[in-house]
């Protein structure tokens, strides 16, 4: 018997994680440039994003962390700082698939979870390549604006299917 959906491993784990994490950085700069009171930043360290949206922000925390480049005391430190400098909470989302050396990192550090994720996916057929002139282009990272296009298609969805399909 044969199981239609791909193994999770660690690839894609990581292509999810770069996709909400790349998202969320194109919020944050479009925060950034419409209100520059804000404050809104982010920075990548050690493969992760960390994102500052405000102290009450859900997307004021790490993203991909450990998943992408091991994590040590120098990279939390970094991390840290970043957070209280603004006066936010240092709030981690952690993959089980990150490095094994991050949670005895996060133990020693004090962190305890407070919640848990689960990602749920169904692999869809490809689709047949777009020759509709009412589509924009878009990079990966977000770094360029989408207009919505016919279908509806939003600079994020964009960004998500692209970033899955193209390796």
């Amino acid at each position: 018997m044969s199981f239609p959906y791909p193994v999770v491993d660690r690839e894609l784990a990581q292509k999810l994680e770069r996709v909400e994490a790349s998202a969320n950085a194109a919020f944050v700069m479009a925060r950034a440039s419409t209100i520059p009171a804000s404050g809104a930043t982010w920075i990548e360290v050690g493969g992760a994003y960390a994102m500052f949206d405000g102290v009450e922000s859900p997307i004021t925390q790490t993203f991909g962390l450990g998943l992408f480049d091991p994590v040590g005391p120098a990279e939390m430190d970094r991390l840290e700082t970043f957070f209280t400098e603004r006066g936010a909470p240092v709030h981690h989302e952690v993959c089980p698939l990150a490095d094994k050396s991050l949670l005895p990192l996060l133990v020693e550090r004090e962190y305890s979870p407070v919640e848990l994720s689960s990602v749920l996916y169904l692999p869809l057929p490809s689709a047949p390549a777009s020759t509709s002139a009412s589509r924009k282009s878009t990079t990966v990272f977000g770094t360029s604006t989408s207009e919505r296009s016919s279908s509806g298609a939003s600079l994020s969805d964009t960004c998500g299917s692209r970033m899955l399909m193209d390796d």
